[in-house]
């Protein structure tokens, strides 16, 4: 803190006032109103204002990323960690629950042309809802866990959302 003397006052401890930042600043530019000192402040405010945007964005949740299973299999890195909305064929069974491309990658044990999902309490009590459907999950991609024996491609993880895109062989 600065301290600037003040005339008007007799005592000697009186006159050492402490001021602010804020009042010294604007002390210098009141008698200084030059075009590029206000140039130079209007940068400085924006500066600070764009830098306090970008602390505070990661408190906002992120929005998941619409992706295809194919996008997810084939650049599994670029997606690692994010927030992620797929439709895909679900399988929930002992060991082998997976969201996979499309009914016949279940049925023939393609289980690379599929996550595997860690299933919540939520979608575990309905079960039956989800089981041999088509199904929208919401969920963090994780490119590293890759399921029971690792068999799957990744693992969507920490299910937001889940819910019923068709029948099992049927359309919309």
């Amino acid at each position: 803190m600065t301290v600037l003397p003040q005339p008007e006052c007799s005592s000697e401890r009186a006159s050492r006032v402490p001021i602010s930042f804020v009042h010294l600043w604007r002390r210098v530019t009141e008698h200084q109103r030059s075009p590029k000192l206000h140039a130079m402040r209007t940068r400085t405010t924006f500066l600070l204002l764009m830098l306090s945007c970008w602390f505070a964005q990661p408190l906002v949740a992120a929005e998941p990323l619409h992706v295809s299973l194919v996008q997810l299999i084939a650049n599994p890195m670029e997606y690692d960690g994010k927030a992620v909305l797929v439709v895909g064929f679900v399988r929930l069974e002992f060991e082998g629950n997976a969201i996979y491309l499309h009914q016949d990658d279940y049925k023939h044990r393609i289980t690379k042309n599929g996550l595997w999902i860690d299933v919540s309490n939520d979608i575990r009590k309905s079960q039956n809802d989800y089981d041999q459907k088509y199904v929208l999950l919401a969920g963090t991609f994780n490119a590293k866990q890759t399921g029971h024996m690792e068999l799957w491609s990744g693992s969507i993880q920490k299910i937001t959302r889940a819910k019923v895109w068709s029948e099992k062989g049927g359309g919309r």
